[in-house]
């Protein structure tokens, strides 16, 4: 930004109140004729070129082109320095933010593999329950054979607890057995 000043030169005056009419003394700025050229670069300096009694601005034209392109220079190269800044700033924002999901990414696999762990164990465990449950089917039916009296819902019962067995045993889904040949 260029901006063009006159300086000016404090004095005082007496002015008479117009009730009074007795004296005071008054601050004045009187116009000195003198020139003050600024040259400022976008808040981050300023150069000033000033009329001297026996050298005006008029006839320094190229220290007022040479001040104009260096402070232009001096506000190319921050804006290049700040553009600089930025991009830095995004790229280690965007590595964060990488970083960040793959953490994420890292957690919902440990949550995922914790989880098939928990379903192995509680399928394992439903299969021991439901080989427990088979032999005890397996003991109940052979006391039957052995000349043991079934209660009288003995053979709904067993539909019952062998349909039991059947939800809680995976582990034909995992392998198909193999038909013993006939």
């Amino acid at each position: 930004m260029i901006k063009v000043a006159e300086k000016l030169e404090a004095g005082h005056r007496n002015e008479y109140s117009s009730w009074s009419k007795e004296p005071r003394l008054v601050r004045t700025l009187r116009p000195t004729s003198r020139l003050t050229l600024g040259i400022e670069q976008m808040g981050l300096g300023e150069t000033l070129i000033s009329d001297r009694t026996d050298d005006r601005i008029e006839s320094r034209w190229d220290q007022v082109m040479s001040a104009i392109e260096y402070r232009h220079a001096q506000s190319l190269a921050r804006v290049a320095e700040w553009a600089c800044s930025k991009r830095e700033y995004e790229d280690r924002e965007r590595e964060r933010q990488e970083a960040l999901q793959r953490q994420e990414e890292v957690r919902r696999a440990a949550e995922a593999e914790l989880a098939r762990r928990q379903d192995l164990l509680k399928e394992a465990g439903n299969w021991h329950e439901a080989q427990m449950l088979r032999a005890y089917l397996g003991h109940l039916e052979d006391r039957r054979i052995a000349g043991g009296a079934p209660s009288d819902d003995y053979a709904s019962w067993v539909a019952w607890a062998s349909a039991v067995t059947l939800t809680l045993d995976k582990s034909e889904t995992r392998v198909k057995s193999v038909a013993p040949n006939a």
